[in-house]
């Protein structure tokens, strides 16, 4: 017998996750930070991790998401 492969499903984040990542995307960009809509996704989904959760809820405080998103992104000038 040939055994099925099995693969994960992946998250439509653009569906679940849309404001979330927009979000990050916009504080970024209004503090001279660019950042692509996948990059922000797995930022946040790595930060998430760290934390043993599917997807944290981001931060009230704009300047202290762009703070975490800076310390889980490399910078290039």
């Amino acid at each position: 017998m040939t055994p099925i492969k099995l693969t994960a499903r992946k998250t439509d984040f653009e569906f679940e996750f849309g404001a979330d990542i927009a979000r990050i995307v916009r504080v970024c960009a209004a503090r001279g930070y660019d950042i692509s809509e996948d990059e922000a996704h797995k930022v946040w989904e790595m930060y998430s991790a760290s934390m043993a959760a599917g997807w944290m809820m981001q931060p009230v405080d704009d300047n202290d998401l762009v703070n975490l998103v800076l310390c889980w992104t490399d910078r290039e000038v």
